[in-house]
């Protein structure tokens, strides 16, 4: 997946458009709405740029933040590549991911086949709290508000919808 965001991309940089900043798209389809809709517009014949390979099949959509393609591979390995190729960040989860991460505030919100939601900290490269449910996470978790408090919300294959303290993971 990641390869082929970037053959539709003349340059990684001058095309995306959903985040904060002109180079990040945080989530799924790009925003909250997930409209996946960018301000930009894409060259009449996009080139491939690089390709990165890591050998282990991946499901999940890439994220960029920063400068940095972030994603996770089936097996919970989750991977950092620099819009230049070059590759920035590894950290193995230990469970496998289908999921495309929630990236926010330099923390990725994972969720995994076992079930459970994973903050990862990028700047201290750990986990900093993990919400365990009864299904597997397939789908992508988002941003909201709720109670004043900013929260992440996401569903499981337990038939519920969750909504956790973004900075804590406390329900």
């Amino acid at each position: 997946m990641l390869a082929s965001m970037l053959t539709s991309c003349q340059s990684v940089g001058e095309i995306l458009g959903g985040g904060a900043d002109a180079m990040d798209w945080e989530l799924f389809r790009g925003d909250e709405s997930l409209s996946g809709y960018t301000r930009r517009s894409l060259p009449e014949r996009p080139t491939l740029k690089w390709s990165h390979k890591s050998g282990v099949r991946t499901i999940s959509s890439p994220v960029v933040q920063g400068g940095t393609a972030y994603w996770c591979d089936v097996k919970g390995v989750v991977r950092g590549v620099s819009l230049q190729g070059e590759p920035t960040f590894e950290f193995d989860l230990g469970t496998p991911v289908e999921a495309t991460p929630l990236l926010h505030d330099s923390m990725l919100y994972i969720g995994t086949i076992e079930g459970r939601l994973t903050a990862l900290s990028l700047s201290q490269r750990d986990t900093l709290w993990s919400y365990g449910t009864e299904g597997q996470i397939s789908a992508s978790p988002n941003r909201v508000q709720f109670d004043g408090r900013d929260a992440i919300a996401f569903g499981s294959y337990d038939n519920y919808l969750y909504c956790v303290d973004q900075l804590s993971g406390e329900f």
